[in-house]
């Protein structure tokens, strides 16, 4: 098949002006006021309209596969046929991933039954901190979750450390590596934890070399423990906000909702 190369050239440079402009929406900026099907339909196609109109070939969303994403409960039902925030949020994820992953990939990385105010409450204790920490182990290699530890790193600047296991999964001259933690571990790790107001551990499992004595271990600090499911197998994570009481959790990564935060003086 013979191509005109000048023409190729042409469209794939309109199409990188194109998308160094597209930007997909807020959170805050989607509507929760609850939409009907042809409403949420017309609204994907704003959103996701990041072909420039000589490449567009179908169109991004249909009824009939919002339909199938419920049935095979890839998207959330809607509530008494309306549509709100959270299922437009799943359907821009759908929609974008699906262009290289596979449908039953998908259903593997995407969480489900989300409980969203406990996702708030994460998002809400991360961005009210001064002294924030996270503490990942091994788990976050496994289960592949290398890449959104590193996104949330990067968009909130808070500092990391680390166990033996998960050695690696930042490199030594990374600005948010603090290093190894527990007996083997750095000062600077060991002291950020204890001077730590909030503590979100990834993957890992407090061991006794790491937590020493538990009693001990972060005081100062609140703690947000994240389980990589191994039932998924993949970026799920399972968020437990530790009290007293028994705890609630969730199961969805809280980054897009976190914020860039301001450091104090002196903390990593």
């Amino acid at each position: 098949m013979n191509f005109d190369n000048d023409l190729v050239v042409g469209k794939l440079r309109r199409w990188e002006k194109f998308l160094a402009a597209y930007r997909l929406p807020e959170w805050d900026a989607i509507p929760d006021f609850g939409l009907y099907m042809e409403q949420v339909v017309q609204l994907l196609k704003q959103y996701l309209d990041y072909l420039p109109p000589e490449l567009r070939q179908t169109e991004p969303i249909t009824a009939a596969a919002i339909n199938n994403y419920v049935r095979t409960k890839l998207l959330p039902e809607p509530r008494k046929k309306r549509y709100y925030r959270i299922h437009i949020a799943y359907l821009i994820m759908i929609c974008t991933l699906k262009q290289s992953l596979r449908l039953s990939m998908l259903q593997t990385l995407l969480p489900g039954d989300l409980a969203e105010e406990d996702v708030k409450k994460a998002a809400q204790m991360i961005n009210e901190s001064e002294r924030p920490i996270v503490y990942f182990g091994g788990g976050v290699r496994s289960a592949a979750g290398c890449q959104p530890l590193r996104d949330l790193l990067e968009k909130t600047g808070m500092p990391a450390t680390y166990t033996l296991m998960a050695a690696g999964v930042l490199s030594y001259g990374e600005p948010h590596n603090l290093g190894l933690l527990g007996m083997h571990g750095c000062y600077a790790a060991n002291k950020a934890i204890d001077e730590a107001d909030l503590v979100i551990a990834v993957g890992t499992r407090f061991s006794d070399r790491v937590a020493l004595n538990p009693d001990s271990f972060a005081k100062r600090a609140k703690i947000i423990r994240s389980t990589l499911t191994p039932a998924s197998w993949a970026r799920t994570w399972m968020w437990t906000f530790p009290s007293p009481a028994m705890p609630p959790t969730s199961s969805t990564p809280c980054s897009p909702r976190s914020r860039k935060r301001s450091t104090p003086t002196g903390w990593p």
